[in-house]
């Protein structure tokens, strides 16, 4: 865990050191102590739905099989808080359902293709930027801003002005 502040904002960011799936114990435990409000929980997520480096900002919703995010939902009881969600891509579908799911888990613990680096070294800040957005100005703001974008279109002068 961190503290700090973002523009005069006290902000707390905290990495579990559960395994994603086990994920919500450690958020639960979180907000219970500290008496975090859902309305001031930002979590950030890779998601396979999502082109590498997509950013996606909602609030609520499922889980669309995400294991970190369903253990969140059964922990703290409710989908009101905050997702940014960061696409990572999806391996090449198959019709066996259980090879299936171990591509996807082979996927999600592998490394980055050296292309696929490039893109997510190029996310990151702007993860970084749709927060500070998020917290100065507004969740309308920061997915009309952030979510429509890849890094690539957003280096290219893409993005909308402030």
């Amino acid at each position: 865990m961190g503290e700090g502040e973002v523009d005069g904002i006290p902000v707390l960011l905290a990495r579990p050191q559960t395994y994603m799936n086990a994920s919500g114990n450690a958020v639960g435990s979180l907000i219970h102590k500290l008496k975090i409000t859902l309305d001031n929980l930002i979590v950030i997520h890779d998601d396979l739905d999502l082109p590498v480096g997509r950013i996606r900002i909602r609030v609520g919703g499922r889980s669309a099989g995400h294991k970190g995010i369903e253990s969140i939902l059964r922990e703290i009881g409710s989908p009101d808080f905050i997702r940014i969600r960061v696409g990572i891509g999806r391996p090449p579908r198959t019709d066996d359902i259980e090879q299936g799911e171990r591509d996807i888990i082979a996927y999600v613990l592998s490394d980055f293709t050296m292309e696929e680096r490039l893109i997510i070294n190029r996310t990151v800040p702007r993860v970084s930027e749709a927060i500070r957005c998020l917290l100065v100005e507004s969740l309308e703001n920061a997915m009309n801003r952030y979510n429509a974008l890849l890094p690539s279109e957003a280096s290219e002068g893409g993005t909308k002005p402030v």
